[in-house]
């Protein structure tokens, strides 16, 4: 006679879910049913790395997204960028101030361009210079100003520098995957 209610206690659960069951057959078949149940162990293990990968990147681990962005505040002025990104693939800068004298001059040194090629910026600025070992951009504005730097990064790995706004040093650090 079969049971028709399965038993559902958690001890019958975690036999199911976790544990093979020994079958005794009449083959003469070598079995090993600890190495199955090691086996087993390791290929929900293997989910468990692969569920969460999948979920890292889907937060913006490898890429844009909420754990990418970082977001600098000092003195009035923030600017934001993305601490992940992918080689080849656009990546932004934001500066966001209050203009002092009428312009805001953000600097940033040389080096950086080495290993992000710079696409456009926006809202263009007035002047662009280069002084001893950093590019000038100034921008002209009344109140507040909002500039957003297009990036591309020519190199993998740890891209490190300080970007200066009204001489107010910003470190922004990017990780760029293959």
């Amino acid at each position: 006679k079969l049971n028709a209610t399965p038993n559902c206690s958690p001890y019958h659960l975690f036999t199911f879910l976790y544990l093979m069951e020994n079958v005794k057959s009449s083959l003469d078949i070598d079995e090993d049913p600890k190495l199955h149940r090691i086996g087993w162990l390791i290929q929900r293990a293997g989910w468990i790395i692969l569920a969460v990968l999948v979920i890292c990147g889907a937060l913006g681990l490898f890429g844009s997204g909420v754990l990418s962005g970082k977001t600098l505040f000092e003195n009035g002025t923030t600017v934001a960028f993305e601490r992940f990104g992918r080689f080849g693939s656009p990546m932004e800068l934001h500066v966001s101030t209050s203009s002092s004298n009428g312009s805001v001059k953000l600097a940033i040194p040389q080096h950086y361009f080495d290993d992000m090629e710079l696409e456009k910026i926006v809202p263009e600025p007035m002047e662009s210079r280069i002084s001893e070992d950093h590019v000038i951009f100034t921008f002209v504005s009344d109140a507040s100003i909002r500039a957003t730097l297009y990036l591309k990064p020519k190199n993998r790995g740890r891209i490190s520098t300080a970007v200066k706004v009204n001489d107010t040093s910003f470190n922004i650090s990017h990780f760029i995957y293959p």
